[in-house]
């Protein structure tokens, strides 16, 4: 019960919630835009001199102030008047001036405009939730408006906010169910009406915003994933017919910025929803067949463009839905899946190329059975009963592809309806063509008429069509059927030409090239009436128009689609073809230059044509029928010749332009090198060196790759050998399993073209292993392997175009090493000393320092051998042997070294390089010059001698210029003439000639360089 005190307070309440207090606040400009802290001082300020309100406390007073000014902003729409109530609703909540569960019962706003409700929610008066639960409550009629506005808030941008409130509270799992609901009606009521809009025509709306939305993840995933759902079943009536008919201009008018482009395309754009929860929803709406057109085309395009890896699932749905359609014979779910198939060729991605490739491989007969979807002699029947029932609305392309496809079949009932189809596809193809021909025009010029009487004379003659009427025929159709076709019917002719006239006629109408029209007045004698002749007219030009490569594609792409019938057409564009890239690269040599085909321009049109003809025939396949025939033609062009070598040579080939280039050598094709005349297929040979690069290497082996997979009888010069090379080089890079199966012989080619790359990727470790296995090979082919390894060493020592990579030949050299060291050390020093190759030599020393097996116990032979490969490592125009060969002596035990080496150990271990305790007595005993040298404490004659070899050393090696008088402070020339200039003093230059004699008269130092010692005199 209660008390007396409560029942007032609450009566006070009532009364101050219906009072308007508005006296106390009018001396404020604008209360609502006061501090709360001036603002509550003000009110209460007033009320305790007022005695009107004496009685009221703060708090009701606030509270009223607070009622009647969101009612009066609703009224009014005012959301900036919203927006600042509930900065103080909030500030007043928090400070406990507000009851809010009192004011809960008067804040009952159910949805009025877009705006209103979402500004409510904002100041966080009144969420949109609730307002929401009052709408259902009291069953507003109001909502039909407020569901006006929405829609046209949503088509001017305006209602994201409102699509985002209402989206947490439809997708979010905490929601209460009839909340839920009420939300979810909501937003399938603004789509419809959205998209109807959009169905009528007004294709401008954008639907970005409303679509990407800024809610969580989790009830994006579902609001985005709802809105294409609903969209790609919304008024699902389009029939199919109609949807075959257009796809292509629907293709053509997607846009991300307006229609339903834009809804798809702000869904997918940020990839919340995965490729495969949209592929999820194609099958559904395909199994289903709810289907709107309009939007699941869109989707599908969209989709493409957007999701990695959409592709490769769509494909793999599309697939299972027409295998399902053709086992059940279900012919709705058959053309569903095709038109959405057909749909997405138009973005030629990877698992959906051009339509007749996608057509060829899925659904009539490939070499690969287990690809195609038609398997047996019923799911061939189904198939040809559905495209026949096509036919009325085929597009142009589609005609063409179905016409050119290969279908096989023995049996009687399907051969019957593959050639019914054949004949209705061809005729509705002829039908459109005639439809985009335009108008015909009535009058003939007389020279078309003179040439059309030397047609029907040339076909009575040979019973063959003119090549000029096929190729007007097929490349100038206005020209064929306003000009060319009427005076072939109405040319005045001899009497003995009438009858080849009606033959000719007959036989370009069994051959679809005779419009019925024109055909109907031919037979029944009303041509002559509607043809005058005006000799005003110009012939046009029947061939095929400009010589360009837009004109080479538009042949092409007629090559590609033309079905395998008709014979005549695709002989007269493979002669049009043959003429335009003919035109287009008008080469004036009779051979190939290959010095211009280093110089070829890589970005020229013949570089844009060989890409074309290559695009063409991936999608015609190469191998067999027109694909060869046009590969053919292009290589035997020499411009498309010329850019086929300068690929293979300086380039990258793909497979196609390896198949292609081919050709070149299997034609036996000949080209010049200084005046020198080849053959293309001996330009890769080991002796030609013209293998350099690792992509040439790869280019040739597709080229023989190629030979292989198409069994081509013809020998290829050393292609067993660039095989070899290349699967071993694949297996050292574990990149494919390979057993080399070679010859000796071979195995050496192989080694000669390994040697020879400049720019090899691999790393020594892997080249070793390539080099042990072609050694390998050639070591279990003969019986002795010396003679393989000394093969090997020649390459190295004999090498005098330096076309020897230097680390190739060190990865050999170590292979050899380890194969067997003495046959290594006694074949190396042998070459060493006849060849005088000291750049190789190195090199040998070089392999046997890193991989070699040196010891105190080595045979006195092998010693001799290692001892002979130094001495011949140095230069004449050197005075030491190098120091990274000198340095295989610590590992091996010798006896007495020659002079030469003596001298260099003694000049490294007294400048600190080398430290041999063992022999530095001897050296010293030997060489007290040197010594005194470098510790440049003593003139001794011998050390003079020494400084003047290491001057002539340099002059030799042009690091010392006789008349120059300057050198940096720093240098080792400047270095040495100071310490000489100091030592020498008064010495004449006799006496030093005498010393230079004396020391050059030991075997440790050349001839050039005891005169190039004398020659430096003059500097010091």
């Amino acid at each position: 019960v209660e008390t007396g005190q409560a029942i007032h307070d609450s009566t006070m309440k009532i009364v101050s919630h219906s009072l308007n207090f508005d006296v106390l606040i009018k001396e404020l400009a604008n209360w609502q835009d006061q501090e709360l802290d001036s603002l509550v001082s003000w009110v209460s300020l007033k009320i305790e001199r007022s005695k009107e309100f004496a009685t009221f406390d703060i708090r009701d007073v606030m509270e009223s102030l607070m009622i009647q000014g969101v009612k009066t902003a609703v009224e009014k729409r005012d959301i900036a008047s919203l927006q600042r109530l509930g900065r103080i609703y909030q500030r007043l909540e928090s400070e406990g001036y507000l009851n809010t569960k009192l004011l809960e019962s008067e804040f009952e706003f159910p949805l009025s405009s877009p705006d209103v409700a979402v500004g409510l929610d904002e100041a966080g008066i009144v969420p949109l939730a609730v307002q929401l639960d009052l709408t259902w409550k009291h069953q507003e009629k109001n909502v039909i408006k407020f569901m006006h506005e929405y829609v046209e808030a949503v088509k001017d941008d305006r209602g994201t906010k409102l699509t985002a409130l209402l989206a947490s509270i439809a997708f979010h799992k905490d929601s209460p169910p009839p909340r839920k609901k009420r939300a979810h009606t909501l937003i399938e009521k603004m789509l419809e009406k959205v998209l109807e809009k959009i169905l009528q025509g007004e294709e401008s709306i954008d639907l970005r915003l409303i679509s990407s939305i800024n809610v969580p993840d989790s009830v994006a995933s579902q609001f985005r994933l709802f809105c294409l759902s609903f969209a790609v079943r919304h008024r699902s009536k389009d029939k199919l017919s109609d949807v075959i008919e257009s796809h292509l201009k629907l293709h053509n008018k997607i846009s991300y910025e307006h229609g339903i482009g834009s809804l798809v395309h702000g869904v997918l754009q940020d990839n919340i929803l995965s490729p495969q929860e949209v592929c999820d929803l194609v099958s559904r709406v395909l199994r289903r067949g709810e289907v709107n057109w309009t939007a699941l085309l869109t989707m599908v395009t969209v989709a493409l463009r957007i999701l990695k890896g959409f592709d490769e699932l769509l494909s793999c749905v599309l697939r299972e839905i027409l295998s399902e359609a053709v086992h059940d014979h279900n012919v709705d779910a058959f053309l569903s899946g095709l038109v959405v198939c057909r749909h997405a060729t138009l973005e030629s991605s990877p698992f959906f190329p051009s339509y007749p490739v996608w057509f060829n491989s899925n659904l009539a007969n490939t070499s690969n059975q287990t690809a195609t979807i038609i398997s047996t002699t019923t799911d061939l029947e189904f198939l040809l009963d559905s495209l026949s029932s096509l036919v009325p609305s085929e597009p142009e392309y589609a005609l063409r592809a179905h016409l050119a496809a290969h279908f096989k079949t023995t049996c009687p009932n399907n051969k019957m309806k593959l050639e019914t189809y054949k004949q209705l596809a061809r005729t509705h193809l002829l039908d459109l063509t005639n439809q985009n021909a335009g108008p015909s025009v009535n009058q003939l010029d007389q020279k078309i008429l003179d040439s059309a009487k030397e047609y029907v004379r040339e076909w009575s003659l040979t019973k063959k069509i003119p090549a000029q009427i096929m190729e007007a025929s097929m490349f100038k159709q206005p020209f064929y059927q306003s000009q060319l076709l009427p005076a072939l019917m109405i040319c005045s002719l001899e009497q003995e030409l009438d009858g080849a006239r009606q033959q000719i006629i007959q036989h370009l109408n069994s051959k679809g090239k005779v419009p019925g029209h024109l055909y109907k007045d031919f037979i029944n004698g009303d041509i002559n009436s509607k043809y005058n002749v005006d000799p005003q007219i110009d012939q046009a030009d029947s061939f095929i128009g400009e010589i360009n490569v837009e004109s080479v594609k538009e042949v092409l792409e007629m090559l590609c689609n033309l079905p395998a019938e008709f014979q005549e057409e695709i002989e007269t564009s493979l002669a049009n073809l043959k003429m335009l890239i003919f035109k287009l690269s008008p080469e004036k040599e009779r051979l190939i230059d290959l010095g211009s085909v280093k110089k070829f321009d890589a970005n020229s049109p013949i570089s844009e044509l060989v890409d074309l003809v290559c695009e063409y025939l991936v999608k015609i396949g190469i191998d067999g029928g027109i694909g060869t025939q046009i590969a053919k033609i292009a290589t035997e062009n020499l411009g498309c010749q010329k850019c086929l070598l300068y690929r293979m040579v300086y380039g990258h080939l793909n497979d196609v332009e390896a198949r292609m280039s081919l050709n070149l050598f299997y034609d036996n094709l000949d080209v010049i090198e200084d005046g020198t005349r080849l053959k293309v297929r001996d330009l890769f040979t080991p002796k030609q060196r013209r293998i350099r690069k690792v992509s040439t290497l790869e280019n040739i082996f597709k080229v023989y790759t190629a030979a292989d997979e198409h069994n081509q009888d013809v020998e290829l010069t050393n292609k067993t050998s660039i095989l070899n090379l290349c699967g071993l080089r694949r297996a050292a890079r574990h990149v494919l399993p390979f057993t080399p199966n070679t010859t000796a012989a071979n195995a050496k080619d192989s080694i000669v073209i390994q040697l020879s790359l400049m720019d090899d990727p691999l790393e020594e470790v892997y080249r070793r292993q390539v080099y042990m296995r072609l050694l390998r090979s050639a070591f279990d082919s003969i019986d002795s392997s010396a003679d393989t390894m000394l093969a090997c060493l020649e390459l190295i020592f004999h090498d005098d175009d330096c076309s020897i990579v230097p680390e190739q030949s060190i990865a050999l050299l170590s292979c050899l090493v380890q194969e067997d060291q003495s046959v290594y050390l006694s074949s190396t020093a042998s070459l060493a000393a006849s060849t005088g190759n000291t750049v190789a030599t190195l090199r040998a020393v070089t392999a046997l320092k890193r991989y070699g097996r040196l010891a105190d116990n080595l045979p006195a032979n092998d010693v001799d051998s290692v001892i002979c490969l130094l001495e011949n490592c140095r230069k004449d125009t050197e005075l030491l042997v190098p120091l990274e060969a000198v340095e295989v002596l610590r590992g091996v035990g010798v006896g007495r070294l020659p002079e030469k080496l003596l001298f260099s150990l003694a000049h490294y271990e007294a400048a600190g390089l080398l430290n041999f305790k063992c022999m530095t007595k001897l050296l010293r005993s030997e060489f007290p010059g040197v010594y005194c040298w470098y510790q440049e404490n003593d003139s001794m004659p011998a050390s003079i001698s020494i400084g003047m070899f290491k001057l002539g050393e340099l002059y030799l090696n042009d690091e010392v210029n006789i008349v120059d008088e300057k050198y940096e402070s720093t240098s080792q020339a400047h270095t040495i003439i100071q310490q000489l200039k100091r030592l020498i003093a008064d010495t004449s230059d006799q006496d030093l000639i005498t010393m230079i004699d004396d020391e050059s008269s030991a075997n440790y130092v050349s001839f050039q360089i005891s005169q190039a010692s004398k020659a430096m005199l003059v500097k010091i």
